[in-house]
């Protein structure tokens, strides 16, 4: 009886989500579609993220700088600017989006691998998600400098000093 009533209740499933899928296009009649189009849904999961930012100008050159798996530089890097976007003056941190493309992709990928919950407000406020993706303290030590070289040499020698300032 009870498998009975699971059997009947996972094909009323199935059926709702059908039907709740599928279109009908005038032209061409009635269709299903059970999934959407990779192109018309964002991903969002941190495995489709890290897939899309290891060609980040700022990723590729920490993975190949310093040896980062794409996972430790997209955290690690991402980690660091959610510190600058929460610590910076606006003019700073506008100079820095618009010199790293996909800042906040980066930033809010890093929050959910590192387990970032809140606003870090220090570079120490970072140790746990840096742990968490398994950056060493020597890896980290070199993180800091090529972040803030990279963003020196993609606006200016000031917005390097503010950030160096706050990745103190």
């Amino acid at each position: 009886m009870k498998r009975l009533a699971i059997a009947t209740l996972s094909l009323m499933l199935l059926c709702s989500c059908a039907s709740t899928n599928s279109s009908t296009n005038a032209s061409t009649g009635p269709s299903t579609s059970l999934s959407a189009s990779p192109s018309t849904i964002p991903a969002t999961d941190p495995a489709s993220m890290v897939s899309q930012l290891t060609s980040n100008p700022l990723v590729s050159n920490l993975m190949s700088t310093l040896g980062l798996n794409a996972t430790q530089a997209i955290g690690g890097a991402g980690a660091l600017l959610g510190l600058a976007q929460n610590t910076l003056p606006q003019a700073d941190w506008s100079a820095i989006t618009s010199a790293i493309p996909g800042t906040d992709a980066l930033v809010k990928t890093a929050a959910s691998l590192g387990g970032i919950t809140g606003k870090a407000s220090s570079l120490a406020d970072l140790s746990g998600p840096f742990t968490k993706l398994g950056l060493s303290t020597d890896q980290v030590t070199k993180l800091v400098p090529a972040v803030t070289d990279y963003v020196g040499k993609s606006t200016s020698a000031a917005t390097a000093a503010a950030l160096a300032g706050v990745l103190d």
